[in-house]
Parts: C-alpha cells; structure tokens; sequence
C-alpha cells in the first residue's frame, strides 16, 4: 500500500472550476469539487510512503482485500463466470493467496 500526502495549489489547477478543502467532518477527509460535469486537479505529492497490508489494516480497521474481491467478483462483466467456477468464499480466499506475501510481511 502507499500512502501520499498532497495538497492541491490553486494557482496551478487548469480548471477554474476545481477546488479542494479539507473537510470539517469527524474523519477530516479532502472534499474534491467540481461545478463542471468533467475536470481534473492537479496535486503536489509532499511526501509518500509504504505499508504493509496489514499495516493498513491495524490504521483504518478496514481489510482492502476483502474489498478488492467484492469488487472484482461481483463485477457485472465477469460475475457470471467467476460465480460458475468459485463461491465468493472460495474467491476470497484465491485472492488473499495472491497477496498472502504482503500480508505477512
């Protein structure tokens, strides 16, 4: 996993109707916003480092491979298909073999 600290400078954006904010919320996440239907930001990376994934977990208490596979298994284009050769289960625990390494590390 790897985590970057940004922060979008204004001056520098491409669209004038893009613009970014910390939220004031309990989790104080970046509100991205855009009055257009279509834009991008542009961000300056401060700095970045690695985790592992269970480094990750431990931080947020959310387990990304479980979330990776719920996404890939009950994707409508291949839902079909994997759903005729494993249970989600079994999809699962194909998936967490996958990244078994990072986990453990």
């Amino acid at each position: 996993m790897h985590l970057f600290d940004i922060h979008f400078d204004m001056h520098i954006q491409p669209d004038e109707r893009f613009s970014a904010s910390k939220d004031s919320g309990v989790l104080g996440g970046l509100v991205l916003h855009c009055t257009g239907n279509n834009t991008f930001g542009i961000a300056i990376i401060d700095s970045f480092r690695s985790i592992t994934i269970k480094e990750y977990q431990e931080l947020t208490g959310e387990d990304p491979i479980l979330a990776f596979a719920k996404k890939q298994y009950f994707d409508p284009i291949f839902f079909e298909s994997r759903s005729k050769k494993w249970t989600f289960d079994e999809f699962l625990d194909r998936e967490r073999g996958h990244f078994k390494k990072a986990v453990s590390k």
